[in-house]
């Protein structure tokens, strides 16, 4: 059974609340800025079926921090749990919310690069369809070039 959050943490995390501005929205306006669209639910599965990620159980996040979390914290998984497809600049796209990384599209005069963290295998295929079929869908050039080029940044598991 949990413990009552202590006096000391409780105060801790009150200071932090009235120190830090966080009646400044600049950071959620910021995040949702270029969305192009988003999968609603937010939910993906492996072939047979089972849920390998479920953004929409991020929900919790829309209240108030409990005053057990650091209200920074809290700030930071709500900006984070957002997503869909956005275009962040012209020719650059991203696929955010689909697994704890995102996958990120660079559109060249010759081909597509993509550059994705793949830190869950299960994930990865469902951002790339989604970004590329949605990019496709929701530009103005319909242009099929391939990608040229797919960066992984893995971490130390294989």
């Amino acid at each position: 059974m949990a413990q009552p959050v202590s006096s000391v943490v409780r105060a801790s995390n009150a200071t932090i609340l009235d120190f830090l501005p966080f009646d400044d929205t600049t950071d959620f306006e910021d995040a949702r800025r270029g969305v192009i669209g988003r999968l609603d639910p937010c939910v993906v599965r492996a072939a047979d079926g089972r849920v390998v990620w479920d953004n929409e159980s991020f929900g919790f996040l829309d209240g108030t921090a409990p005053d057990t979390v650091n209200p920074s914290l809290w700030r930071q998984s709500r900006l984070a749990a957002m997503d869909g497809l956005f275009e962040v600049v012209p020719g650059i796209y991203q696929v955010r919310g689909f697994d704890i990384s995102n996958i990120t599209f660079v559109e060249g005069d010759s081909g597509v690069i993509v550059i994705a963290a793949r830190p869950a295998d299960r994930t990865g295929p469902r951002r790339r369809r989604a970004g590329c079929s949605r990019s496709r869908s929701n530009r103005n050039r319909r242009s099929r070039r391939p990608a040229h080029r797919r960066l992984r940044a893995r971490s130390g598991r294989s």
